[in-house]
């Protein structure tokens, strides 16, 4: 609650979500707080690859406008050894960055989801070279994510750069979905 968090490199995120133990064990959040991307580079604000039962709200999460690689929030279910699940992100203010859920390692064989993802009552503006929210998955044989309610967000500049647009939402293996 009320940090502050400002990076000066890309080699670590500013936090690291990281729970193998217990894979769906939570009620961890991360309220209040302010994250800034002052190194222009490639940097991950908040990396969870673990864990469920999470809270991110009422955060600030600014970087450059024009660096697409700045990501507010980064889930990667490719190290999942069990279903996982309950992002609750909401009321955030997301400036020059974005939202990434991915399957980096995209195992194949793999077959464990990321449930219920609520993205609420956020505001997303200016990153201008990538999607504000970005479901993709290495794996299209398997929906790694699923149950997911987008709404009562605010989506602003996410615009065109050489030749290529950028939608707000990007969705590529996922299930259940409500966006509003």
């Amino acid at each position: 609650d009320k940090c502050y968090f400002s990076s000066s490199t890309a080699d670590f995120p500013q936090i690291k979500i990281d729970n193998y133990d217990n894979s769906d064990e939570g009620d961890s959040r991360i309220i209040n707080s302010s994250f800034v991307n002052n190194y222009g580079g490639p940097v991950d604000m908040i990396y969870h690859n673990s864990g469920g039962g999470i809270i991110i709200s009422g955060n600030k999460f600014l970087a450059d406008y024009n660096n697409s690689t700045t990501v507010a929030y980064t889930c990667d279910v490719s190290a999942l050894t069990t279903n996982a699940g309950v992002l609750l992100f909401q009321n955030n203010s997301v400036e020059g960055s974005r939202l990434l859920f991915t399957d980096t390692a995209g195992s194949p064989g793999a077959t464990y989801t990321y449930q219920r993802i609520n993205i609420l009552g956020n505001e997303f503006d200016g990153n201008r070279l990538a999607e504000a929210i970005k479901f993709s998955s290495n794996n299209a044989a398997t929906a790694r994510f699923g149950n997911i309610v987008i709404a009562d967000n605010t989506f602003g500049d996410e615009g065109v750069s050489g030749g290529t647009a950028y939608s707000s939402i990007w969705l590529h293996s996922v299930s259940d979905i409500v966006i509003s």
